[in-house]
């Protein structure tokens, strides 16, 4: 299940080290989550160009701060669509699935299809994903993704990368690009049979925008 039905898209490992961040919160849930929301930002939103997030996560602020790109947190879409809302050019989109706002496949499409009129050309959308914890109800990853994948392209967006990010007890941040699948189920079966960082696990799926403003 390397890419989930995703056989032309690639398919990356980040393992970040699970290590202390002063800045951010002190779980280690939360560094995690810091340490990805940072590196995404870091690599695909362009400075001076605006990172919304549409599900109001507190470290999308702090990693905006971290890297010098402005960020707006707001999950009212229709506010958002609004051109005098963003006084920059939006390169990024970053929300997790499922939206609060919109549990339904159709309600992502339109979400995204919503902001799409202020996208700068080229831009970024990622959605995040977290694996169904085991017996509490929900869809399974794959299942997930192989309804989100329409949602977007009907949305005007093109798949170009699926990232597996992991979190790793030391040793520094490693990146695997164009993994193959044995490298990913195996990235994925030990993160899994390690019951206390099960939670630490977060799939991306990265999609650029074909147009924009």
């Amino acid at each position: 299940m390397k890419g989930c039905d995703e056989d032309d898209v690639p398919t990356a490992i980040w393992r970040l080290d699970d290590r202390d961040d002063p800045a951010a919160a002190t779980t280690t849930d939360n560094r995690f989550a810091a340490r990805l929301t940072s590196r995404l930002i870091h690599v695909y939103a362009d400075h001076g160009d605006t990172t919304v997030d549409l599900t109001h996560d507190p470290h999308v602020e702090h990693a905006g701060i971290h890297t010098s790109r402005p960020c707006l947190a707001s999950a009212d879409t229709s506010s958002l669509a609004r051109q005098d809302m963003v006084t920059a050019p939006v390169g990024l989109i970053l929300l997790r699935w499922p939206l609060p706002h919109a549990t339904a496949i159709a309600g992502i499409a339109e979400v995204l299809a919503m902001c799409h009129p202020m996208m700068t050309a080229g831009a970024y959308t990622i959605v995040a994903l977290r694996p169904a914890t085991p017996g509490k109800p929900g869809g399974t990853l794959a299942e997930d993704i192989r309804a989100l994948l329409p949602a977007a392209q009907s949305a005007g967006l093109q798949h170009v990368l699926h990232i597996v990010a992991l979190a790793s007890a030391g040793g520094g941040d490693e990146f695997l690009y164009y993994a193959t699948d044995t490298e990913v189920d195996a990235a994925r079966r030990k993160q899994s049979e390690d019951a206390a960082v099960a939670v630490h696990h977060a799939e991306l799926l990265v999609f650029r925008h074909r147009r924009g403003r």
